[in-house]
């Protein structure tokens, strides 16, 4: 308990010296930071030309709202133009990424339909589900079906490997581009 004791009273110690040295410390700072803005400011007279030739200035205000008004315009006009010609890129790309994507879901999905559904066995082509055929694998007869299932197992992995990087180069088309994720989703 003592030495308890003892350790917070060196640690409040410590911090009250710490506290002191860092007010002296803000001090120092603010004198040194007054005598550096105590120097000389410069104006025109002290620059000189130096064989510049004087250009005519033309007082703030004359500039008429007129001018100001037609260079906002014409800012505003060169992004809505930029927008259009990004717009009309995006609209000739994005349904290339659409098809595409499209082409390899529907093979993932015939896949995962005999996975799930079943393949077609025997003479009457009665469909058994996969987790059936997978169940039954070591007995005679069954092995084939099973290493089948096996496969549209590994061939519905790779066609969901193959819709993500449609996704992915689709998303980045559309970064490049300027347009909002949103707009690239293609489910």
């Amino acid at each position: 308990m003592r030495q308890l004791y003892v350790l917070a009273l060196i640690v409040t110690t410590a911090s009250v010296a710490s506290a002191q040295s860092l007010a002296e410390i803000a001090k120092k700072e603010k004198h040194r930071r007054e005598k550096l803005t105590a120097g000389r400011v410069y104006g025109e007279n002290d620059l000189g030309t130096s064989g510049a030739t004087d250009l005519p200035v033309e007082p703030e205000g004359t500039q008429n709202e007129e001018t100001q008004k037609g260079k906002r315009d014409d800012w505003v006009q060169r992004q809505e133009d930029r927008d259009r010609k990004r717009d009309a890129q995006w609209e000739k790309t994005f349904p290339t990424f659409k098809s595409r994507f499209a082409s390899v879901l529907a093979v993932r999905d015939e896949y995962a339909d005999l996975y799930f559904n079943g393949l077609p066995i025997g003479a009457d082509n009665k469909r058994i589900s996969c987790a059936r055929i997978l169940a039954r694998w070591s007995v005679p007869g069954w092995t084939q079906h099973a290493i089948t299932c096996e496969s549209l197992e590994d061939k519905i992995r790779a066609q969901e490997t193959i819709l993500k990087e449609i996704e992915e180069e689709c998303l980045e088309a559309a970064r490049r581009l300027g347009i909002p994720p949103g707009r690239a989703r293609l489910y």
